[in-house]
């Protein structure tokens, strides 16, 4: 095979990709990075490959850089599910909250019962203060998806993290096994 062909060059970013996602898998961004960083090397059009790479810059504390590459892959495949959410993920990080906000109901208008932004646009407004917004989005989630062990998670998880005593909040008014 002729490595300078397009073809193997095809195979070759293919595959470098595939590398790069295993090794996220198994804990080693830096490998990660480095696999991916040679795909795009190969091919810069592919939205996967960004979105991995977004992935890999986060997982070694570059979530800038991260941010830019999740960007691109939604520039790339402007409907990617999956890079919206890690954007969204990573404007949470580094404490761009409206911004992630307005991806997680990006992600609902397209797709209304989507657990994970559910989640994520009502953990948006409970670190912003608006319990009670949270909390509706929440409960409603709950009501389609009583059975979901996410949401009642993110549920007793924002709740935790803010240390919500009962003046804050009445417990007649949460899920009654949350």
């Amino acid at each position: 095979c002729d490595w300078s062909s397009d073809v193997c060059s095809s195979d070759l970013d293919q595959l470098l990709h595939l590398v790069g996602v295993s090794q996220l898998r198994q804990g080693r961004a830096e490998d990660a990075l480095k696999s991916v960083q040679r795909a795009i090397s190969l091919t810069k059009r592919k939205a996967d490959y960004h979105n991995t790479l977004g992935c890999a810059l986060r997982d070694v504390g570059r979530t800038d850089e991260a941010i830019k590459s999740f960007e691109r892959a939604l520039k790339l495949s402007p409907d990617s599910h999956e890079a919206r959410y890690n954007l969204s993920q990573a404007m949470l990080q580094v404490h761009r909250v409206d911004e992630a906000s307005e991806l997680f109901e990006g992600m609902l208008a397209v797709s209304p019962r989507d657990i994970e932004a559910l989640a994520g646009l009502a953990h948006t407004k409970w670190i912003t203060g608006k319990y009670e917004p949270a909390l509706d989005v929440l409960r409603n989630a709950i009501a389609d998806a009583p059975g979901n062990r996410y949401l009642r998670f993110s549920l007793s998880e924002d709740r935790k993290s803010t240390r919500l005593n009962s003046s804050h909040m009445s417990e007649s008014r949460m899920p009654s096994s949350a």
